[in-house]
């Protein structure tokens, strides 16, 4: 390697007193080349330059870097945390660059976009999605082409692109990224977990609580007595209790809510069965009835009958002389009578079959009034349990947007607030979804949700 002649360049620039240190560090730069420039400018020398003022020095001193093969220092993290191997770079990066030999390109950039850096000179790079050991090996590459010197190119990044925070938090919005940080991290610099406002904050939360309580309570009474419903309507004597109630009451209510349901069920079922006993007792004994009154009017039909057979043989002797007419009238009167009495038995064996049509069908009413009862039941249940089921939902809604502190210390429900966390990533031109710890470590430009819901506990 060809070096200058240093006595020529100190009798040009320096002083003779500084050119013998010169010279003395430069023959040492000579053998020990890694350490040459840094000697050179601690002894106060100029580098050379032609008659026109132009450096011709520099592109020896890149040949001198080349031959001791020093390198840019690879990216990992430091303690400002603002390099990061395999970072990928996206939209709203900024980098901050450092072009050794060329000052007019040193500053910060920013990644457009659509993933696009622009430098002047060396145009654009494609910065979307790679990391900055392929940047910087790509800006060296085109400062070569376009300036025919080597360069050797520093990046680093001076500012990420922020992520973002939402759902129950007090301060949802964007945040910068900082390394390392995690979800938990991410929740406290947007101020926390949400809490309701102070004034009234507690109260509004217990009364939403209560009425959540309410309406889980009417939700659970309502589904035990579709159960019951169901077993009436389906002739069973026991009632299958929904496994929701487990989910919605609490343990005594609904140990409570079948045995009452049960009891009640009995109750309806001996009610029906009375009515129905007691209309067929009221068939039995109008049978009873009719039938004796049958034996009656055969007794009396037969006691007309022989009665107008004796008035046909008086008659035929009254005309003889034979019969006297007072007897002729007694013979009708018994007559007319047992005929009276046969029409008034016949007319009370019409009520009593009557009677039995009429039992007879309010037997078959009462199973049927009871089914159609039954189902009209059903359909009103089922409205209710879509009711409190809506209210239900409204008031989940309304306690997931108050304290998570007030729920617990109202005590008026066994009720908790449940909080997760899931992680909208672009990755490959697609968002992906992925759920995450309070431990789970961030990247730039990810969204945090921040999930709750009201639970039983």
């Amino acid at each position: 390697m060809m070096l200058p002649n240093p006595k020529a360049r100190a009798a040009r620039t320096t002083p003779l007193s500084a050119a013998w240190p010169a010279a003395v560090i430069l023959v040492a730069c000579a053998l020990q080349a890694g350490s040459c420039i840094a000697a050179s400018a601690q002894a106060g020398t100029a580098e050379p330059s032609d008659a026109r003022g132009r450096d011709t020095a520099r592109p020896k001193v890149a040949a001198a870097i080349r031959t001791d093969h020093v390198s840019i220092p690879e990216h990992t993290a430091d303690e400002g945390g603002q390099t990061v191997a395999g970072y990928p770079l996206g939209p709203g990066d900024r980098i901050k660059a450092v072009f050794y030999g060329r000052p007019d390109l040193n500053g910060e950039y920013q990644v457009r976009e659509d993933g696009i850096i622009s430098m002047p000179l060396l145009g654009h790079f494609r910065a979307g999605g790679m990391d900055i050991a392929r940047i910087e090996k790509a800006m060296s590459e085109k400062l070569i082409e376009v300036s025919g010197h080597d360069a050797q190119v520093s990046l680093e990044i001076s500012q990420r692109r922020p992520f973002y925070v939402l759902g129950y938090v007090n301060n949802p919005g964007s945040f910068p990224f900082q390394f390392g940080a995690t979800v938990l991290h991410a929740v406290a610099m947007a101020g926390g977990h949400f809490r309701a406002p102070a004034e009234g904050g507690a109260v509004n939360t217990a009364r939403e609580i209560a009425e959540l309580a309410r309406a889980q309570e009417t939700l659970a009474r309502a589904l035990a007595r579709k159960a019951r419903l169901e077993a009436e309507r389906d002739g069973r004597d026991t009632i299958v209790a929904p496994k929701r109630l487990n989910n919605i009451a609490r343990p005594e209510l609904v140990a409570r809510l079948p045995l009452a349901e049960k009891q009640l069920m009995r109750e309806r079922a001996r009610t029906l069965e009375d009515t129905i006993a007691g209309q067929e007792a009221l068939i039995a004994l109008s049978k009873e009835q009719g039938a004796e009154l049958w034996g009656q009017y055969q007794q009396v039909s037969k006691q007309a009958d022989f009665t107008r057979g004796e008035l046909e043989n008086v008659l035929k002797l009254k005309g003889k002389g034979l019969v006297t007419s007072t007897r002729i009238f007694g013979i009708r009167t018994r007559a007319a009578d047992y005929e009276a009495e046969a029409r008034l038995i016949k007319s009370r064996i019409v009520q009593t079959r009557q009677t039995i049509e009429n039992a007879s069908a309010r037997k078959t009413a009462a199973r049927n009034e009871r089914k159609i009862q039954i189902e009209e039941q059903l359909i009103q249940i089922d409205a209710q349990i879509a009711q409190e089921e809506l209210l239900i939902r409204k008031s989940k809604r309304l306690l997931q947007e108050m304290t998570g502190l007030s729920v617990s210390s109202a005590g008026q429900s066994p009720l908790s607030v449940s909080v997760s966390y899931e992680i909208v990533r672009r990755e490959g031109g697609r968002n992906r979804v992925i759920a995450a710890e309070e431990l789970t470590e961030l990247l730039p430009g990810d969204i945090l949700r921040v999930k709750t819901e009201i639970e039983d506990s």
